[in-house]
């Protein structure tokens, strides 16, 4: 093994490597980490994603206390499609419906067969599930949260939030619209809901609450 002295940040060394050199790096600290990596595999491509896809568990348990996710929505593909089948609870479901980082996925498929895990193409739905979900939209039972929205001639800002990930929700555009709010059509029952309509707005101004009523 070489061992290297760099200034950068360990990612960012780790994708040059990778992209420059060769087919995978392995951090240190995850050789050093038995919590995290306690096998010894003898592929350093395997020992990598398995170490990655641990840290990633351990995220997730934080945050739901201990338990397992039952059902995945994976978007990104290659860079987390491993991660993902990983994570799954024994029984649980891997739904796929995008590969914007790549379409070739790998993941180690012992966790997937093992454990009963599925894996479920979607590509969001057929008309009769678009017109049930429109309606349960009209009924006030699902929110489409935006968080902002640009005029049409700052389409390029809006592009380029979403580009590097700058938002928090959903962004729109308005191509006819002077402004916000033109195409409501329900205004009592949009104020029963403000605050749930309005919450990533009030996050992405650094005001995250809940409270139904108020905007």
């Amino acid at each position: 093994m070489v061992s290297i002295d760099a200034t950068c940040s360990l990612e960012s060394f780790r994708k040059f490597v990778i992209l420059s050199t060769c087919n995978s790096f392995i951090p240190e600290s995850y050789f050093e980490d038995y919590e995290v990596f306690p096998e010894r595999e003898t592929a350093p491509g395997l020992i990598y994603i398995e170490a990655a896809d641990k840290v990633t568990l351990k995220k997730i348990r934080d945050m739901t206390g201990g338990e397992d996710p039952d059902v995945i929505y994976e978007h990104p593909g290659r860079e987390t499609f491993a991660a993902s089948v990983f994570v799954a609870r024994p029984g649980g479901t891997v739904v796929t419906c995008a590969s914007t980082t790549g379409y070739n996925h790998e993941y180690d498929n012992r966790y997937l067969w093992m454990n009963k895990k599925r894996i479920i193409g979607s590509h969001f739905a057929n008309y009769r599930e678009a017109w049930e979900a429109n309606r349960l939209v009209g009924k006030r039972a699902i929110h489409p949260l935006l968080s902002e929205t640009y005029p049409l001639e700052q389409t390029g800002e809006a592009a380029y939030r979403v580009h590097h990930n700058m938002q928090i929700g959903k962004i729109a555009v308005r191509c006819l619209a002077p402004e916000d709010g033109l195409g409501v059509r329900d205004h009592d029952g949009r104020s029963r809901h403000i605050g749930q309509i309005n919450l990533y707005r009030n996050a992405a101004k650094g005001d995250f609450r809940l409270v139904k009523t108020e905007p």
